[in-house]
């Protein structure tokens, strides 16, 4: 083991706000120095060949070089303990020193003690440079050995201990030669090499860890945000197309297989080559950002979550799912768990209490979690900002995407809000790269689609490629049956729920609607229950884990639009239509939650009078916003006279003079706030 003679240990104590330095702590060579005078500080140094201290580079040396300290300080070799810490220990990188004085009361910051601490710190990082294998200690050595902060302690290494390879064609043989089966063999080592050497060792160190908890510290990826990228484009790039011997195992059927069970994508019958699954999740594995449409029951659901897995093992990625109903998330997580034993995905949302809400941040802060489902009112909280901040994104998938076009805006409003989330994280993140997203609906209408790609090319600048198949749903059968009455109508339900057995659904447009029919249904013997949007969380989450399990006696839920969005039943035999759907594209939507098995026959009725149109124009009357409303709602914040402030949909609506009992109030609110927000007269946080 080397000696650390002429080596200058030190720590600074400064005021952050000021920068000024309060007191100087050093050690070299037996002789020590604490206080606040820079002369005799920078004396004890003349001596020494090396400085060391902890974060140093970025800290210390240019606070130093303000206070006009000799060029010749700054040209001695360097070595920063925390940078080295990233290295040695990958599991556990150490963030900060563990100052134990702190225990004792006596003071709270000493930078003798600090600066003694960093000299403990370089043994422990010396001892654990020896024990690692051969290959690193040479990898390592080769990149960084005349970088600033690990030079110096290179210089410290017994001469013989090592054997650098110099040039970038000979590391780049020597990585391919000692870790083929860790990195992508088409990856683009040497310009690595050249231009992000300490990225490139980072990276090394953390992958070559195979542990859940060897994940980058926030810092460095603040600081070398190459290195995120790095570890994305080793593991992931030629994807198994050229016999790599890593990316072998990334192939999209060898990935179907370990998580789901599944020998082969499915086929539709419109498929031409490959199934529009197996493209689907290699355009994501890849890093393209699309447009893909499967139909109702098509199995969309596997088509970004086996990427988000796949990539979750090779990077510790996290893949956010952007959801617009929490039964949805739930409902999504759950099947994970329990038909494949798949515990990476969490959902924070409003169904949460708030112990599991911090239990599922915790998880996905710790790396414990690949997918995250959260809804797109999350994105302006400061937590979800927070948390996405410091984990690496792999991409963003936003679930029935047809919520973007001029019909979903009544329905999810914030949707809109996403592009500006985007933009925003990836320059909190310092990320170099746009992050990729994958938009999914069933709905294959050709303005919807329009509607999504100018979207995201005009808020990312991303190109969003179309993925789409035609498709039959062959098990499903079709009827309408005419009412007179509503006297009719009701026997006509009762008449088809005794005649079918299994699951069913009931889509009604009214709340009071789905109350009504369930106390109807009690008396004739049918067990019910009514799910929307009105309902209590607890409630909820009750009724959809009794109608999803098959061992509850509930078969019929009578239901509002807020449930069945992605909801993956496989046994639901029935959807009746007791409401004329809001469009064609929600009617399909909701009556293909019906045989999503597809070995299933199903049967999917509409119960139609002819007075369901005069009240389905009302509703769709209701729900117009005119641009004199608009004008209203920006008069009444103007009124609340304060540049920020917190106020909820109702008290907006008072203010801009409307009527509190209006439908669909809090939608109206927040759709005249996204026209005001996207012409820059409000910014809603």
């Amino acid at each position: 083991m080397p000696t650390d003679r002429n080596i200058f240990y030190f720590d600074l104590e400064v005021n952050p706000k000021t920068q000024e330095v309060l007191e100087y702590g050093s050690l070299v060579n037996g002789n020590q120095y604490r206080g606040r005078d820079k002369v005799a500080f920078r004396a004890l140094s003349e001596a020494a060949e090396t400085v060391c201290g902890h974060n140093i580079i970025a800290y210390d040396l240019p606070i130093l070089r303000k206070k006009s300290f000799p060029d010749s300080f700054f040209q001695k070799s360097k070595i920063d303990t925390l940078l080295l810490s990233v290295l040695l220990f990958p599991k556990k990188p150490y963030h900060h020193l563990v100052k134990d004085y702190h225990l004792e009361g006596t003071e709270l910051n000493n930078p003798l003690a600090d600066a003694k601490l960093t000299k403990q710190l370089l043994a422990d990082l010396l001892t654990a440079f020896y024990e690692l294998p051969e290959p690193l200690k040479v990898i390592y050595d080769s990149l960084l050995a005349k970088q600033a902060g690990f030079d110096g302690f290179f210089q410290q290494l017994s001469k013989g201990d090592l054997s650098p390879v110099d040039t970038t064609e000979e590391i780049v043989t020597y990585i391919k030669a000692h870790y083929a089966k860790l990195f992508c063999g088409k990856a683009a080592l040497a310009n690595f090499v050249e231009s992000n050497p300490i990225a490139l060792a980072f990276a090394i160190a953390i992958i070559t860890v195979d542990d859940t908890d060897s994940l980058l510290p926030n810092w460095v990826k603040h600081q070398f945000p190459a290195t995120t990228e790095i570890i994305d484009q080793l593991r992931v790039t030629c994807l198994g197309n050229h016999g790599c011997p890593y990316c072998d195992q990334l192939s999209p059927t060898k990935g179907l297989k370990r998580f789901f069970g599944f020998e082969s994508f499915r086929h539709f019958d419109g498929d031409v080559g490959k199934p529009l699954q197996e493209k689907v999740v290699e355009a994501a594995l890849a890093n393209e950002s699309f447009v893909a449409i499967f139909p109702t029951g098509g199995g969309k659901s596997l088509t970004f979550q086996l990427p988000a897995l796949m990539k979750g093992v090779a990077n510790n990625a996290l893949t956010v799912v952007i959801s617009p109903l929490q039964s949805l998330m739930k409902d999504q997580v759950d099947v994970l768990r329990n038909r494949h034993g798949i515990t990476a995905a969490v959902t924070i949302n409003g169904m949460l209490s708030p112990l599991a809400r911090s239990a599922a941040m915790e998880k996905v802060e710790r790396g414990g979690a690949n997918i995250l489902y959260i809804s797109p009112e999350s994105l302006r909280s400061r937590s979800i900002m927070r948390l996405l901040k410091n984990r690496v994104i792999n991409r963003f998938v936003i679930d029935e995407a047809h919520c973007f076009s001029s019909w979903g805006q009544d329905f999810r409003v914030d949707y809109l809000y996403i592009g500006n989330f985007l933009n925003k994280l990836k320059k909190e993140k310092r990320r170099v790269s746009r992050i990729p997203v994958s938009c999914f609906t069933a709905t294959a209408k050709l303005a919807v689609v329009e509607d999504i790609q100018a979207y995201f090319l005009k808020k990312l600048g991303l190109n969003l490629t179309v993925f789409q198949t035609n498709t039959k749903r062959k098990n499903l059968s079709y009827f309408v049956l005419k009412v007179k009455s509503k006297e009719e109508k009701v026997q006509k339900l009762i008449g088809l729920l005794q005649a079918e057995e299994g699951a069913k659904i009931v889509y009604v447009s009214r709340v009071k609607k789905s109350e009504e029919l369930v106390a109807i249904l009690k008396q004739h013997g049918i067990v019910s229950k009514a799910y929307h949007g009105k309902l209590e969380r607890d409630e909820k989450i009750g009724i959809q884990n009794e109608f999803m399990s098959n061992d509850q006696e509930l078969e019929v839920i009578i239901a509002t639009s807020a449930f069945g969005m992605g909801v993956d039943k496989d046994n639901v035999k029935v959807v009746i239509h007791y409401n004329i759907s809001d469009s064609l594209e929600n009617y399909v939507q909701e009556s293909g939650r019906a045989g999503r098995k597809p070995a299933l026959q199903a049967k999917c009725f509409i119960l139609f009078d002819e007075q369901d149109l005069d009240a389905h124009f009302q509703l769709l009357n209701l729900t117009k916003l005119s641009h004199k409303e608009v004008y209203q709602v920006w008069q009444g914040i103007k009124e609340f006279k304060r540049k920020k402030f917190t106020k909820s949909a109702l008290e907006i609506a008072k203010k801009a003079g409307w009527d509190t009992e209006m439908r669909d109030l809090e939608t109206k609110i927040k759709v005249a706030i996204a026209a005001l927000e996207e012409t820059g007269y409000v910014k809603r946080e």
